[in-house]
C-alpha cells in the first residue's frame, strides 16, 4: 500500500469530488440540485469537499456568508 501525506490525500479526494461535480449536469442556481450532486460523492469525498469549501468561504468572506451562499 502506498503511503501518502494527509495533504496529498485531501488533494486527491477534493480533486475527485470537484471533477465529479464539474461533470454532473445540474443548475448552479438550484441549491437542491447541487445538494443531490454532492450526495452522489463518496463519504470521504463529501467530507473533504464540504470542509474545504467552508474553509474557503470563511477565509474569503466570513462564516456568515457560508450559510448565505
Amino acid at each position: 500500500m502506498e503511503n501518502i501525506t494527509n495533504r496529498a490525500l485531501i488533494n486527491r479526494l477534493y480533486s475527485s469530488a470537484d471533477q465529479h461535480l464539474l461533470t454532473a449536469n445540474f443548475d448552479t442556481e438550484n441549491w437542491s440540485k447541487w445538494y443531490e450532486a454532492v450526495q452522489e460523492l463518496t463519504v470521504p469525498e463529501k467530507m473533504v469537499y464540504i470542509i474545504v469549501k467552508m474553509n474557503q468561504t470563511v477565509t474569503n468572506v466570513g462564516f456568515a456568508e457560508f450559510y448565505e451562499a
